[in-house]
């Protein structure tokens, strides 16, 4: 698999090193290349049309004439749209679906204006709204007849509405505006009426997109870590945020229920990835697994609160930590021995309603350093 992607890596760079020289003045020049590159593009299959990595570095050499491709995604969107296939369930059923088609709409009435301000994030945005309606109207008939392929098609859709929901937040985080609060309310206000299945995906995709895109990240740098860690926190901090705030939302009942969600499925998300790294013989990065616990942590236990209710939140740790224990995650240990010594950590472990009385976390904590010695048993030799 590693070598698959190294050769697919090697062929793209390869490719854009071809076009490049193709772009210079004595040969085709930038303008005739951009055009020939722009058609093709537009006349190429769905997978090629709406794939990000391929795009983005189009665009991002300037390969590609974004307003010209814009003007295309826009008139497709715009047939869509009027299209007897269209959706329009979504709408009812998924406001931030409806949200997304409205950002889009705006986009195609820019691009139409004859806007020359058109930016990378507005192709982005149409071609996320576009991968949605190809894959419903290509498969809308199959669908009918044939119940897997109805489940199959509804775990997609859903699939795509919580990339949407995703990439909706980054952008909230990464470019806030003016209404910035306002946003933010109006997103978890739409977020509220979520299935718990759909929450839980959203987790594991975000989960799992943090993991590839700083895997992809470490390839690039060629292992030096050091140059990524500020990219690995801003992607960890802003998951971190989403689900802080959600638990805000989600109300006194609903909070613990919401973290334990979060923290089992990125425990799982590890695991898989942990897992996934020693078969294929690969370096396994544990720095946005640890900021995401610890800076999770930190959030949850800031404010002060009863005893009870810090308690069951440690309760809630201790059993993930417990999961994630060096004997079953050894690629994990010392981010692992890091988050159970961490001084905040102990401190809220440690802590007694009643000082005459050991605090009730103790025992906790003990499970989790008898893991630890289980895990140390085999390197304490035989005493003479």
């Amino acid at each position: 698999m590693e070598k698959e992607a190294e050769k697919a890596k090697i062929l793209c760079e390869a490719q854009l090193i071809i076009l490049k020289y193709l772009a210079q003045s004595n040969v085709f020049g930038p303008q005739v290349l951009q055009k020939h590159t722009t058609k093709a593009v537009q006349d190429a299959k769905d997978e090629i049309k709406y794939n990000d990595h391929a795009i983005d570095l189009l665009i991002k050499h300037n390969l590609i004439i974004m307003k010209e491709f814009a003007t295309h995604l826009a008139h497709i969107l715009h047939k869509e749209i009027t299209s007897p296939h269209y959706p329009h369930h979504m709408l009812i059923n998924n406001p931030l679906f409806k949200i997304q088609i409205n950002l889009g709409v705006n986009i195609c009435n820019k691009v139409k204006a004859g806007d020359s301000m058109v930016r990378e994030e507005d192709v982005k945005q149409l071609k996320d709204v576009l991968r949605f309606f190809v894959h419903r109207t290509s498969e809308a008939g199959r669908e009918e007849n044939d119940p897997k392929q109805r489940e199959e098609a509804s775990y997609r859709q859903m699939t795509a509405s919580v990339k949407m929901i995703i990439q909706q937040w980054i952008m909230i985080c990464q470019k806030p505006g003016e209404n910035h609060e306002q946003q933010v309310v109006q997103f978890f206000s739409h977020l509220q009426h979520r299935s718990e299945e759909t929450i839980t995906l959203l987790f594991k995709i975000y989960a799992e997109y943090i993991a590839e895109v700083n895997f992809t990240n470490y390839l690039q740098n060629k292992g030096y870590v050091y140059k990524m860690r500020e990219e690995i926190y801003n992607f960890v901090d802003i998951f971190v945020k989403l689900v802080y705030v959600m638990m805000k939302f989600a109300g006194e009942q609903n909070r613990l229920k919401l973290l334990k969600t979060v923290l089992i499925t990125v425990k799982g998300v590890l695991q898989k990835d942990h897992d996934r790294r020693q078969e294929q013989k690969t370096q396994f990065l544990v720095l946005p697994y640890h900021r995401f616990f610890a800076i999770l942590f930190q959030e949850v236990t800031a404010e002060q609160m009863p005893y009870e209710k810090l308690l069951a939140i440690l309760k809630i740790f201790c059993s993930v930590y417990h999961h994630l224990q060096p004997s079953y995650l050894p690629g994990f240990t010392y981010a692992w021995l890091e988050l159970i010594s961490q001084r905040q950590f102990l401190n809220k472990m440690l802590t007694t309603e009643n000082k005459a009385q050991p605090g009730q976390g103790w025992p906790l904590y003990q499970q989790l350093l008898i893991d630890l010695f289980k895990f140390l048993y085999p390197s304490y030799g035989t005493p003479n």
